[in-house]
Order: structure tokens, then C-alpha cells, then sequence
């Protein structure tokens, strides 16, 4: 029995692919439970003190369900190697998508542009102050990605990388790594089929206003060939 881990920068299918676990398969599976741990992802990531009430409670709710059959994902990516260490038989599965699907989808989102608690704990490199949304989203996805890359890394055996594109062969590619038993593969697939890829479609309309600066698609990029060289052939 396993408890998993999926992270990501989010516009990945996490949804998705969380409520077909949760519905077709051995494991409970929640899809970013509440509390999120946003503001204090952000604070690890700047050096800061972490080490909320919160993040307390979070971190024994890990270590007590360590080794039972349970997942979740989370937006956390500088507390994922902290996870991995309070429960020890955990893994992690990192999911990424391309740098102008991410930028696309999450512009159609609103995504630095709602001011919600996403936006105000979103983490990002010291350099984006000033920078335009368009900017301010592939640098979230840069910034993110190296930190989750660092985290495989670190983790060996017991963490992998899937880049997402059909959702049917991405739940197979985790199940297998994760050792989680689907009770029904045709539910499933129909379940997926009904749900979007989180593609760029929203309220905020379809085309961003523009592509990244250079200098910021080159990180993005960067990021994306360093998850493609994990993720392997």
C-alpha cells in the first residue's frame, strides 16, 4: 500500500485525473484539500519560516497516513520534499505539459490577473516584480518546475515524471508507478473522456495577449527540457 503525491503547476488534469482514482480505484484520492499550505509554500521558498500551525497539522496528517491507500494532489511544490521525508513510503508523481499549453490555459483562467489567494502565494523568481502577466505565468511555470525537478532528483526510485497529453495513458503511467489498483478501466476512460484537458478555454478568454519575452520562454523552456530528460523516453 502506497500514498502518493501529485504535483504540478497546475492546468495538468490534476482534476481529472484525481476524480478517476477517486471513483475507480483502491485509493482514496482528493484533488487539493484544504488547507493548501499556499502561504507556506511561498515562505520556504523565500527563505522564511514555514513552520505554521497548519503546516504542523498537514505534515502528521501525512505521517499517520503513510503506507495506507491514499493521494492526493498538491500545489505546494517547496513542501514536497518535506512530505517525502514525514511519510517515507510515499511517492511522487510530477506531471508538466508544455510551457505554451501552461501559458495558454492558464491565461484563459485568469491566472495573475484574479488576485485571489493563488495569485497572492504564487510562487515566483525574485526578478518578476514589474513583469507583465503573460511573463508572470511562464515564470511561475519555470520557477516551479525546477523546483519540482530538484525534487525528483533528489528522491530516486521514488518519485517519476509524466508529461500529460492523453489522460487515459496518463492514469495507466501512474497507477502502474504508484501501485494503485483501478476496479473499473472502461468507467474511467469514459469519466476522462467527459473532462477537458484543461485546455485553454475560460472566462478570461482564449489567446493570451501576446507570447513571453525571450528571456522568460528560455526559462520556461529550460524547465520543460529538464522534466522531458526525467520523465525519460
Amino acid at each position: 500500500m502506497t500514498v502518493f503525491i501529485i504535483a504540478s503547476t497546475g492546468r495538468c488534469g490534476t482534476q481529472a485525473i484525481c476524480d478517476a482514482f477517486g471513483q475507480y480505484s483502491d485509493h482514496q484520492v482528493r484533488h487539493e484539500p484544504e488547507p493548501l499550505l499556499l502561504a507556506e509554500a511561498q515562505r520556504a521558498h523565500l527563505g522564511r519560516w514555514r513552520y505554521s500551525p497548519t503546516y504542523v497539522r498537514r505534515m502528521l496528517g501525512f505521517r499517520r497516513l503513510d503506507g495506507d491507500r491514499y493521494g492526493e494532489s498538491v500545489r505546494c511544490p517547496t513542501l514536497v520534499g518535506d512530505i517525502a521525508r514525514v511519510a517515507p513510503g510515499s511517492r511522487l508523481v510530477v506531471l508538466f505539459r508544455s510551457p505554451s499549453g501552461y501559458v495558454a490555459s492558464a491565461w484563459s483562467r485568469g491566472v495573475m490577473r484574479k488576485g485571489d489567494q493563488w495569485d497572492q502565494w504564487r510562487i515566483l523568481p525574485p526578478d518578476a516584480a514589474g513583469r507583465g502577466v503573460v511573463d508572470l505565468i511562464g515564470l511561475h511555470y519555470a520557477e516551479v518546475n525546477q523546483i519540482l525537478a530538484d525534487t525528483v532528483a533528489s528522491l530516486g526510485d521514488r518519485a517519476t515524471v509524466v508529461e500529460v497529453g492523453d489522460l487515459d495513458a496518463v492514469v495507466d503511467q501512474v497507477a502502474a508507478f504508484a501501485g494503485i489498483g483501478i476496479t473499473d478501466r472502461q468507467a474511467m476512460s469514459d469519466l476522462l473522456a467527459q473532462r477537458p484537458n484543461a485546455g485553454p478555454s475560460g472566462p478570461w478568454g482564449d489567446a493570451a495577449a501576446g507570447p513571453m519575452s525571450d528571456d522568460v520562454a528560455s526559462r520556461a523552456n529550460d524547465a520543460y527540457l529538464r522534466l522531458q530528460a526525467l520523465a525519460g523516453p
